[in-house]
Formats: structure tokens, C-alpha cells, sequence
């Protein structure tokens, strides 16, 4: 199952979901091949789908998680310095302090 993730592509999340299926496949028909030649050139196509999905995995998928993991962060200590403002400001108010 694909979940939607806010900017990115439907179908890129796809492509890496089915390099995980392609992937697997690969490893089962190497564990299966009595050849090792076969198993060799599988495992050299399977190498070469995970050089390439790994590098489609960082530049698309975990570069725009970390920076939307940054953006909810700073969001978060933002709010966070807000509602200490306004708790100072009810508290100085209930001590007879004038409020701003």
C-alpha cells in the first residue's frame, strides 16, 4: 500500500514501491538458480536496480522528509514560544502586573 506524502508524485512513490517488488523478486531467483552464472548476472541486475533506487530514495523521498521534517519542527518551536508568551502575559495579568 502507497500512502500519499504532500509534494510528492503519486507515480514516483509507485516506481520505488515496484523496485522493492523488482528487488525481492531478483533475490528469490538468486536463492532459487543452481547456475552460478545465472546468479551472477542476477545479482549484478539486482545491484544495479539498487545503485539506481537508492539514489531515486534520496534525492526524492528523503530529502523532501527531512525538509518537511525541518519546516513542522521549526512550526512546532514557534507555537511552542507563542504559548509560553501568552501564559507569561495571563500570569503577570493575575498578579496585578498591567498586561501589554
Amino acid at each position: 500500500m502507497i500512502k500519499e506524502m504532500p509534494g510528492i508524485a503519486e507515480g514516483i512513490l509507485q516506481d520505488l514501491h515496484n523496485d522493492h517488488e523488482e528487488v525481492a523478486s531478483l533475490l528469490e531467483a538468486i536463492a532459487d538458480s543452481e547456475d552460478g552464472w545465472e546468479r551472477n548476472s542476477l545479482f549484478q541486475e539486482m545491484r544495479a536496480k539498487l545503485m539506481t533506487h537508492s539514489h531515486a530514495e534520496d534525492e526524492v523521498l528523503y530529502r523532501r522528509l527531512k525538509a518537511s521534517q525541518h519546516e513542522t519542527s521549526h512550526k512546532f518551536a514557534e507555537e511552542l514560544r507563542a504559548r509560553r508568551v501568552r501564559q507569561g502575559r495571563a500570569q503577570d495579568h493575575g498578579n496585578g502586573v498591567p498586561a501589554p
